[in-house]
């Protein structure tokens, strides 16, 4: 049921995915479904948009006129910033929902080592006296400087190849055929794609190893140092190229093919389009005939071995499963949340050239959720579940983004399109004003917004308190019946003074059988991770 196009983004099992696969998967389809549902009202708009464009393409004649001074483009940028924040603030509701439904609120403070952490020594806490595995920081620190040091030489590389790929463009552009131009920037578009592939294959090994050489004391550190990793080196090999056709192309005195804008909208189209199709299509291709192969060896051996008079037992489900390769949920998850953020950052952080871009990112969402539980399910071993309390550091990466998206698309609606104009100086100041108006209503909203449900933040409190009560000996918890049982009976027995001036012990004793049962019934409703544990 979970695979059939009946079943909508919102709409998916995901208490069943979390029991089958752990929270961690579990969390990033739950991510990815949140991220198309929200995606819809832009694509609306998107649409809305692209008409408005298509009819100014028949009076102009020309996409990149139309992309140049479309009157809808400005009004759609606003709604993507804000469309973003709240997005963002609401995916921080829902995740924190998921936390406490799945006892997940305190996985993180709890998490143990990492089997693969190298301590040096063993020492106690400075804090709590505890034994701790100590490693020296100076060591982590020289490592971490090694780390900086290779991805800032592959980010160099990236540079160098834009630089190489956009002098290509340069020497087409130069030839006096309008044709040989033209297929020119089309060779150029299609080498881009393939460029930010490639080196995003190599230097995605190249990341785990440096990771690895960290030697991260848990789970989500380990996790949270390579999706830095990842992010800083993805997002300028996915989007160098663009921004150079933006802002730097025609700063340089190079003329574009058409507009700026024109092209900036036909590249990321090409890429964009590209990437969906081709990672989507060598992934799901690459496991089926994994899964193939897997098949065909079974098969022979139970041939070979009827040749020589054995008659075995045709291949179950079980053998064949044990050849498909393994899911790692720690791993592999990260390559499947790292295609729906870079396609995050296409969608919103150029969406003035490319308004169709959201409907795209929303077909290709559709077909992801669908293609990803389907090689989960079908095309790898069971995943070995792994808790998760959030996203971790894609979180932050969604943030930056957005207030990214902001700086480009006011940019591009102030130097790129012509609809401004105004001087240099006027154009910078209508610049710096706009993206300052626009990040301060998106604060506003993250303001407005609170980032835990009411519901939630109560049972969190509600969770510390019986945390507090479980874990209190027995004198500290007489003392806390005693006290409690006092200050009842003292409002209550000003009411019923018997004359002597003193409370009935009947009274106090009700009282103190009240407070505890409230406990316990406390306990009772309670089903968050903790307190189930200790019962």
């Amino acid at each position: 049921r979970w695979l059939t196009w009946k079943v909508r983004p919102w709409e998916q099992p995901l208490d069943d995915i979390k029991e089958y696969f752990g929270e961690k998967v579990a969390l990033y389809f739950c991510f990815t479904g949140h991220y198309t549902t929200w995606l819809l009202p832009l694509s609306i708009a998107g649409l809305l948009v692209c008409v408005d464009l298509a009819i100014e393409t028949g009076i102009y004649n020309s996409i990149g006129e139309a992309l140049l001074t479309g009157y809808t483009i400005p009004f759609f940028c606003i709604f993507v910033s804000f469309w973003s924040q709240l997005m963002i603030e609401y995916w921080k509701r829902t995740e924190a929902t998921k936390a406490m439904d799945w006892g997940m609120t305190q996985f993180e403070d709890e998490e143990s080592e990492r089997p693969e952490y190298e301590f040096d020594e063993v020492k106690r806490s400075l804090i709590d006296g505890k034994e701790i595995h100590y490693f020296d920081p100076r060591r982590k620190f020289r490592k971490l400087m090694y780390s900086f040091a290779v991805i800032g030489g592959m980010i160099l590389l990236v540079i160098a190849c834009v630089s190489g790929i956009f002098g290509l463009q340069y020497y087409f552009n130069s030839q006096k055929s309008t044709v040989e131009s033209s297929d020119g920037n089309t060779a150029v578009s299609i080498l881009s794609a393939v460029q930010i592939t490639v080196l995003a294959m190599v230097y995605n090994n190249m990341a785990i190893s440096l990771t690895d050489q960290e030697n991260h004391r848990t789970d989500t550190e380990y996790d949270d140092a390579l999706i830095a990793k990842l992010f800083a080196f993805s997002f300028i090999n996915s989007y160098a190229s663009l921004f150079f056709i933006a802002f730097i192309k025609w700063n340089l005195g190079e003329s574009c093919n058409g507009s700026c804008l024109g092209e900036l909208a036909y590249q990321l189209a090409i890429i964009f389009g590209t990437k969906l199709t081709v990672d989507k299509i060598s992934t799901y291709a690459t496991l089926k005939i994994n899964k193939y192969l897997a098949e065909r060896a079974e098969e022979q051996e139970y041939e070979e071995a009827r040749k020589k008079g054995i008659e075995p037992k045709p291949p179950g489900e079980i053998e064949l499963e044990k050849r498909l390769p393994e899911y790692d949920a720690s791993l592999d998850i990260l390559g499947d949340y790292g295609q729906v953020f870079i396609q995050y950052g296409y969608v919103t952080l150029f969406v003035a050239a490319c308004p169709i871009a959201p409907i795209m990112a929303y077909i290709s969402n559709l077909i992801e959720i669908r293609s990803d539980g389907n090689k989960l399910l079908h095309l790898h071993r069971r995943v070995i579940p792994m808790g998760a309390q959030d996203v971790g550091t894609w979180l932050v990466i969604l943030q930056l983004t957005a207030v990214i998206a902001v700086v480009t698309n006011s940019g591009l609606l102030c130097y790129t399109m012509e609809l401004i104009t105004f001087s240099n100086v006027g154009k910078t100041w209508l610049f710096i004003g706009l993206q300052y108006a626009i990040l301060v209503a998106m604060m506003a909203f993250a303001a407005f917004v609170d980032d835990e449900p009411p519901h939630v933040a109560i049972q969190k409190q509600r969770q510390t308190y019986l945390n507090e009560r479980l874990n209190m000996t027995e004198e500290e918890m007489n003392k806390e019946k005693e006290k409690s049982a006092k200050k009842k009976a003292h409002t209550v027995g000003s009411l019923h003074d018997d004359g002597s001036g003193k409370s009935s012990a009947k009274l106090d004793l009700a009282l103190f059988q009240i407070h505890d049962e409230d406990v316990t019934q406390g306990m009772k409703g309670y089903v968050g991770n903790p307190v189930t544990a200790y019962r």
